[in-house]
This record gives structure tokens, C-alpha cells and sequence, in this order.
């Protein structure tokens, strides 16, 4: 199934290979990255070694999704 007609208005952030062009609507994360600041942002000091950082649902072959845990370790 194609999911860019699903994602409209939502901003997407792509990442390509090396000289690859980003597709037209997409969000070039790599600019993006070049840009950022490389100082430290004060609320990291609340963020633990344990803490939940993101969860990722995957799409196993059998059941429902799942979501996998990611900690601030990883």
C-alpha cells in the first residue's frame, strides 16, 4: 500500500543516499541536521539513561503491531 497519500500535512523527513535528490514534498533531514546547534539543550538534565525515548510499532507477521521500546540508552 502507498502511504505518502496518507501522510498529506504531515511533514515527512527523508534521509538519502549520498547525491541522491530528496523527492519533491519530502523534508531533507540531512540539511536540516547541518544547521542544528551543537550545544546541549538545558532539558537534556532531566532526561535519564532509562528513560522511554521513542517506541516503534512493527508490523509482525502475526498478531497485531507491537511496539518496541527505545530507551535513552540506545
Amino acid at each position: 500500500m502507498e502511504v505518502a497519500p496518507l501522510l498529506q500535512g504531515v511533514p515527512v523527513l527523508v534521509s538519502c543516499a549520498a547525491g541522491e535528490p530528496v523527492p519533491q514534498g519530502y523534508i531533507d533531514m540531512d540539511a536540516l541536521l547541518e544547521t542544528a546547534s551543537t550545544a546541549l539543550p538545558e532539558e537534556l538534565a532531566f532526561v535519564h539513561f532509562s528513560d522511554k525515548l521513542l517506541y516503534i510499532y512493527t508490523s509482525g507477521t502475526t498478531g497485531l503491531p507491537k511496539a518496541a521500546v527505545i530507551t535513552s540508552a540506545r
